[in-house]
């Protein structure tokens, strides 16, 4: 949609490989030359991804500053501690949106525990849906829409399996959050 009213877009992906650009390509592959798409990950991820996929720039740390038109964060957010820092280093690069995919966040008291992911242990946050809003809000950006994101699994809609948890610490999906810079 951003290219019906722009020349290219500029897009910072935070953390990973390149499925985003990949579902671009497949979506809108005639307009890929007007994105310039940037993708900040670990070292490692960066020399695995320049040699899977082409079109992409992989930059390990993030840059010190940049104007980007959109900002995409994937399911990371989850993993950041002081994840209000990175909101401002976000609104720093002047993105006109920036849209979180799969945030763990809803009508509960913020939280952190320990996944366990393939035997390792990684702190995991379960953000209080309006403790992000008001982030974002004081470095200038609105909640423009917000979708439940869904996992259907063999026809049956699925669930967070948060059993472990007490109901009040519970989120039954993750969102999807566009935030627009306010005029």
């Amino acid at each position: 949609m951003m290219l019906r009213n722009i020349e290219s877009v500029k897009i910072l992906d935070f953390w990973g490989l390149g499925v985003g650009y990949m579902t671009l390509a497949e979506c809108i592959s005639d307009d890929l030359k007007r994105m310039d798409y940037t993708i900040v990950e670990g070292r490692e991820v960066c020399k695995l991804g320049i040699d899977i996929v082409e079109g992409i720039t992989y930059l390990s740390p993030m840059p010190s500053s940049s104007n980007f038109d959109l900002i995409h964060v994937a399911s990371s957010l989850q993993y950041i501690e002081d994840w209000q820092v990175l909101i401002e280093k976000f609104a720093s690069f002047n993105p006109n949106y920036i849209l979180l995919s799969d945030v763990f966040a809803g009508d509960i008291n913020s939280f952190v525990s320990l996944q366990n992911y393939y035997g390792s242990r990684i702190p995991h946050w379960f953000l209080n849906l309006k403790e992000l809003i008001d982030a974002f809000d004081k470095q200038g950006y609105r909640l423009k829409m917000k979708s439940y994101a869904s996992s259907r699994r063999l026809n049956i809609d699925d669930t967070l399996p948060m059993d472990n948890f007490p109901d009040i610490f519970r989120l039954p999906q993750t969102l999807h959050l566009l935030l627009q810079k306010k005029p």
